[in-house]
């Protein structure tokens, strides 16, 4: 069925610059998993009330179908994936080989970045509701973020060239 890069990690971490970056470099699709969020979902976190497993449902199967039904054969997602609830249901969802990227970084740095941040739904109040619930898979490649941006694609591709394509 074909490979699925997912870059996950908190509000602010990167994954939208570093995933479009990556995208480009592989030549693979690209997703922005906030784009599929429902409405209710998005004024949800724009109140600054965080997301339960169960707001996810919906999130996860627009994401889900935008994955199985598109022609690519390679996709790039950026997506929080922040709970094993958001994982398994990737993971079991589609028959896409799925890398797990985790872009990592101490909260003071993300928090800094938030805070510059413009046009996101997403406040920063919510940053440590997400640190809370991260769950990280134990296969995900973790990628520290406290750099730029270019250096987290170059620790990406350098890593994933060491790893077999399925």
């Amino acid at each position: 069925m074909g490979e699925l890069i997912i870059i996950m990690g908190v509000s602010g971490c990167g994954k939208t610059t570093v995933g479009r970056k990556l995208s480009r470099a592989l030549a693979t699709a690209f997703l922005e998993g906030d784009d599929f969020h429902p409405e209710a979902n998005i004024n949800k976190m724009t109140n600054s009330k965080p997301l339960t497993d169960e707001d996810r449902t919906i999130w996860m199967d627009n994401i889900l179908r935008a994955v199985n039904t598109s022609p690519a054969a390679e996709i790039t997602l950026a997506c929080s994936a922040l709970t094993s609830y958001v994982q398994t249901r990737l993971s079991e969802g589609t028959r896409r080989n799925i890398t797990w990227i985790w872009l990592s970084a101490p909260y003071d740095i993300i928090a800094a970045r938030l805070a510059k941040r413009e046009n996101h739904f997403m406040p920063a109040d919510l940053l440590k509701s997400q640190f809370a619930a991260l769950s990280v898979p134990s296969n995900a490649i973790k990628i520290d973020i406290s750099g730029s941006a270019n250096a987290a694609v170059g620790a990406i591709l350098e890593t994933l060239s060491t790893i077999p394509k399925h």
